[in-house]
C-alpha cells in the first residue's frame, strides 16, 4: 500500500487549511478571554498558543481526510470531531485538583475545543466541496 505524492500534497493542503481555520477560531477565544477576563499574556505565551493551535488543526485535518475518505457518514464525521475535542479538552483534568471552579473551566475548555474542531471540520468540508482539497480515495492508496 503506497501513498502517492499527489495524496500527500492533498493531505498537506488539508492540513494547512485546518491549521489556518483552527488557529483563527482559537485566536477569537483568546481575544474573548483577554477582553472578558482582562488578563494579558506574555508574547511568548501567545506564540506557543498559536503554534499548538496550528499543530492541532493541521493534525486534525490530515486525520479527518484519512478517516472520512470518500464516505458521507455524518456519524463518522461527528466522531472525528468528538474524539479530537475530548483528547484536547480533557488534558487539563490530569493536572487538576477537582475543584468546582476547575470543573467549570474544564467545561469551557471542552466547549472551546469542540467549537474549534467543529468549525475546522466545516471549513475542510467546504474545501472538499469546492475541489480545493480532494478527499482520500481508497483506490489511490
Amino acid at each position: 500500500m503506497q501513498i502517492t505524492l499527489a495524496e500527500r500534497l492533498e493531505s498537506l493542503k488539508a492540513g494547512i487549511l485546518g491549521a489556518a481555520g483552527f488557529t483563527s477560531v482559537y485566536l477569537f477565544f483568546v481575544a474573548l478571554h483577554y477582553f472578558l477576563a482582562q488578563e494579558s499574556y506574555p508574547f511568548i505565551s501567545i506564540l506557543v498558543k498559536v503554534f499548538v493551535s496550528a499543530l492541532s488543526g493541521f493534525l486534525f485535518a490530515v486525520t479527518y481526510r484519512y478517516v472520512i475518505r470518500d464516505d458521507d457518514n455524518p456519524h463518522l464525521k461527528d466522531g472525528a470531531v468528538a474524539a479530537f475535542s475530548l483528547v484536547r479538552g480533557l488534558v487539563p483534568l490530569q493536572w487538576g485538583d477537582g475543584s468546582t471552579m476547575e470543573a467549570l473551566l474544564l467545561c469551557l475548555f471542552l466547549g472551546e475545543s469542540f467549537i474549534c474542531f467543529l468549525l475546522t471540520r466545516w471549513l475542510i468540508d467546504r474545501g472538499f466541496e469546492s475541489g480545493f482539497v480532494k478527499p482520500l480515495m481508497p483506490n489511490h492508496l
